[in-house]
Parts: structure tokens; sequence; C-alpha cells
């Protein structure tokens, strides 16, 4: 407005100190809003830090977990990981499983070197022959 203005027919003063608390107010806002979603991306990696965390303990321990067509599979975590969705799932030998899934833990009987079978509890030596 102060473009368009005439010398002849200056701005209301009134009317130039209210426009200015206008733009004030609509940048105050612009500006809350800009950390308003940075904090809720900071929730969010803070979720998946201690979604991480949760699932880091589980590291080594023996799972029992609700399969996605019905049953249950049971064995040893071997990793955990971030997939493309942002969710922390947990990898059981062959198998990947979300934390939800999960319906017991315990500390493996003989934690040597056996990996038993994500679905069957059977270890990958028993398929072995001995000679």
């Amino acid at each position: 407005q102060l473009r368009n203005q005439t010398p002849l027919e200056p701005v209301d003063n009134d009317s130039f100190m209210q426009q200015m608390a206008t733009y004030s107010s609509m940048e105050e806002q612009k500006q809350l809003n800009s950390n308003m979603l940075q904090l809720l991306n900071f929730q969010g990696v803070l979720a998946r830090l201690q979604s991480l965390s949760e699932g880091s303990t589980m590291l080594g321990k023996e799972v029992t977990y609700a399969l996605d067509g019905g049953g249950e599979g049971k064995g040893i975590v071997d990793s955990i990981f971030v997939n493309e969705q942002g969710e922390v799932r947990l990898r059981i030998g062959e198998s990947e499983i979300g934390m939800n899934q999960i319906t017991g833990i315990s500390t493996p009987a003989d934690p040597g070197n056996k990996t038993p079978s994500s679905t069957t509890g059977k270890t990958a030596d028993s398929d072995k022959q001995t000679s």
C-alpha cells in the first residue's frame, strides 16, 4: 500500500498501524507453525529412538511371536532395524517381525551357535547328519 500511496492522500496512521499489527501477527503465526512442525518431527525421531532402544534389549533373546497368517513363531533375535515406513522391525532368521507381534521373551537355553528356525523351533544344526 505504501507503493501505491500518493503524496496528496497520505495513509491514515490508525490504518497503517493496524496493517503493521496484522502483518506482525501473520509473521508470528508463520514462525509458530514452523516451530510446531519441528517439534512434531523431533517427537517422531524420539519415538523411533525409544523403539530402537527397546528392541536392542531383545538382541540374542528368544522371542515368541504371532504370525501374520495365524499361529505362532519362535526364534532368536538376530538384528533390529527401521524399515522404509519408519517402523522398528526385528530380524529372526529369515523372518522380519514388528515389535507389536511379540508375545513372549526369554533367554535362550543354549545360546551357542545354534539358531532356531523362526516357525518350527528346530535349530539349524538339527538338520545336519553326523558321520
